[in-house]
């Protein structure tokens, strides 16, 4: 239009109206659709790995704050023997039964028991802060939290543990992520397929004022680009999530095995605490704190088993 002579104007115009619909071969619509299912398989994984790694922290958190309750009790009842030696002690300093250095010495060990409550309490109010922060509290509105310290569970197996690794999500992640890696490849092969292009129309000729319908088929030649790189990229991308996969696994097992190792001994050693050492050393200080009263021992002899104990 607006050319010259039969062109001059629109009368020599042709209006086309025309639709397109790309058809994709190869299964191009599929494998996406495949791939994009895997990557919302591997995002509920990677959910489940942030999920358990706060649950470990918030644990580990409210043990502390279990931990530093335990130990402030325990400062307090050391507290309360120190003040009852002191009282001993000094008794006995008025009696004339023993130096009064021995009661210098008591007021010293009192003092420092008073110091590791105040200690004991600032650790209890510094674990109860970080387990108030692990839910994203400010300030700690609990009192007390409740649970045992003392309750020794039996241990499972090595051998029990290891066959719940493939359950571990950091684990369990990377069969997805070598399967979506998987339905890269495919999808990218599938890439190298051209694609059909189906166009239907209707055109008027004005200078004729006849219609016509349209009907078109067209499909590219690759000769030079068949997708070669992107099918490589995803199969080096295929590979290495393979060599992480067994990287993590071995991880996994080798943390799992000195965990482990590290939890049998401090079991056997709580055992042994529990069942040989405190009877002991109970008894020791309670025999030494009796014969210190009646002149048998000194005070430097009791302040060596109370250490003890």
């Amino acid at each position: 239009f607006a050319g010259s002579g039969v062109f001059k104007g629109f009368d020599a115009s042709e209006t086309k109206l025309e639709l397109s619909q790309l058809i994709e071969l190869g299964g191009k619509r599929a494998k996406r659709s495949t791939h994009a299912a895997l990557g919302r398989d591997l995002a509920q994984w990677d959910y489940a790995v942030t999920r358990a790694d706060v649950v470990a922290v918030v644990r580990l958190t409210f043990m502390n704050v279990l931990f530093a309750q335990e130990r402030l009790k325990l400062m307090e009842k050391l507290l309360y023997l120190a003040d009852e030696v002191l009282q001993t002690t000094s008794e006995r300093v008025k009696a004339g039964k023993i130096s009064p250095v021995e009661a210098v010495r008591a007021e010293v060990d009192r003092s420092t028991s008073r110091i590791d409550v105040k200690n004991a309490r600032y650790d209890l109010k510094v674990a109860k802060r970080k387990l108030s922060d692990a839910w994203g509290g400010t300030t700690p509105t609990f009192g007390e939290a409740r649970g045992s310290l003392g309750k020794l569970q039996p241990l499972p197996s090595l051998e029990s543990l290891e066959k719940l690794v493939s359950q571990n999500p950091d684990v369990a992640r990377w069969a997805v992520a070598i399967e979506q890696h998987r339905a890269g490849v495919d999808l990218e092969e599938a890439r190298g397929v051209p694609d059909l292009t189906v166009s239907l129309g209707a055109k008027h000729h004005n200078e004729v004022d006849d219609t016509a319908f349209l009907m078109k088929v067209s499909i590219p030649i690759p000769i030079f680009d068949t997708n070669q790189g992107g099918t490589l990229e995803a199969r080096e991308r295929l590979s290495k999530s393979k060599e992480e996969s067994r990287a993590v696994w071995l991880r996994v097992v080798n943390n799992l095995a000195e965990t482990y190792q590290r939890l049998s001994r401090a079991n056997m050693e709580a055992t042994d605490l529990a069942r040989h050492v405190l009877p002991g050393a109970e008894a020791a200080f309670k025999a030494s704190e009796e014969g210190f009263r009646h002149g048998k021992f000194d005070y430097l002899n009791m302040l060596d088993t109370q250490r003890t104990l």
